[in-house]
């Protein structure tokens, strides 16, 4: 076998220490993000269900962003094939941090499970 044909089937990437180090910090923050976007709602859901005044349909929120999470994990795994996975990684990063903060400037329980829907998208990736 030649040199040529070795490096046509070795496709091994092996990342220098330093990168892998801030490659493996960046992960570790995301899915921590991740986690509490996930599982920090339900501390916070009685606070938010009284300034909406949504008590009666507050468990919308976590259900539209599960349900969106779970519809979207399979096709991210697609458009990762397809686009790389580093773009998609950091669209999904921009898309649960955009959906985040519009939970935040919600002034409607319906703004509110909508844009937690679009975390819900943004953390189907993650």
């Amino acid at each position: 076998m030649t040199d040529a044909e070795k490096s046509l089937q070795d496709q091994t990437n092996i990342l220098p220490f330093r990168k892998l180090l801030v490659v493996s910090a960046t992960l570790a923050v995301t899915l921590l993000v991740t986690f509490i976007d996930q599982n920090g709602i339900s501390v916070t859901l009685p606070t938010i269900a009284a300034d909406l005044n949504a008590e009666d349909t507050i468990s919308w929120a976590g259900t539209s962003s599960l349900i969106a999470n779970t519809m979207f994990q399979m096709l991210y795994g697609r458009f990762s094939d397809i686009f790389g996975r580093k773009a998609i990684f950091l669209s999904v990063i921009a898309l649960l941090s955009l959906g985040d903060l519009l939970c935040g400037l919600s002034q409607s329980a319906t703004m509110f499970y909508v844009f937690r829907g679009i975390a819900g998208i943004g953390g189907g990736g993650i």
